[in-house]
């Protein structure tokens, strides 16, 4: 865990560059989220980066908390923040398996092109279902492949990188892992980017314990 983070600390300080070819992607996702969402909300997002979706919604929700286990992601989010003059979003170094949140605190909770490269994502989602409100719901895009030796080609580029996709997701592999981990699809759709994002709400289905 503590090496991964070590690669993420790097490479925040090129983050915005290599992701910027996805803005619009990023920009859309923020769109229908807004859209979703009720002033007086309780907002989890996990993964946040240097915090562009977070603070894209910081107009849209009472408080939204951030969360990265990435130091230098958190520090430029951090930054952002101050730079943009917005107090509502609290970011915080944690690590998504086992978070510092009491149970049911969140409205929404949000985790964007993450669970792909997660080596036990299934973990996460037990996190994210116990800090889930009972009527709250998992805002998921996720990176999926349509192509097998696509995918398998992308997989080793990014090995080489330093970065892992451990789950090489499908637009149907991806909801049924979804469902298969106690929450019920609300919507899907496939967004076009870089790469396709697998956009998935979801709500839970059932409640867990503390890590």
């Amino acid at each position: 865990m503590r090496d991964e983070a070590n690669i993420w600390d790097r490479f925040s300080f090129v983050y915005d560059i290599v992701m910027k070819k996805d803005n619009k992607a990023y920009g859309k996702i923020i769109d229908k989220i807004k859209a979703n969402t009720k002033p007086d909300s309780e907002i989890l997002e996990i993964a946040t980066g240097t915090g562009d979706i977070a603070l894209g919604l910081s107009d849209s929700a009472e408080r939204i908390s951030a969360v990265d286990f990435s130091a230098g992601m958190i520090e430029k989010a951090k930054r952002k923040a101050l730079k943009q003059d917005i107090r509502n979003v609290v970011f915080s170094i944690q690590d998504a398996t086992c978070m510092d949140f009491e149970p049911e605190t969140f409205d929404t909770v949000i985790i964007s092109n993450t669970l792909h490269i997660m080596p036990k994502p299934e973990k996460t989602i037990e996190e994210i279902k116990r800090v889930l409100k009972i009527q709250g719901r998992l805002i998921a895009p996720t990176f999926i492949n349509g192509e097998k030796k696509k995918a398998e080609m992308v997989s080793k580029i990014m090995a080489i990188t330093g970065f892992r996709a451990y789950n090489l997701w499908t637009f149907e592999s991806y909801k049924q892992f979804i469902e298969s981990n106690g929450f019920s699809i609300e919507h899907s759709e496939i967004l076009n980017s870089s790469f396709p994002i697998a956009y998935i709400v979801a709500s839970r289905t059932e409640a867990k314990k503390h890590c």
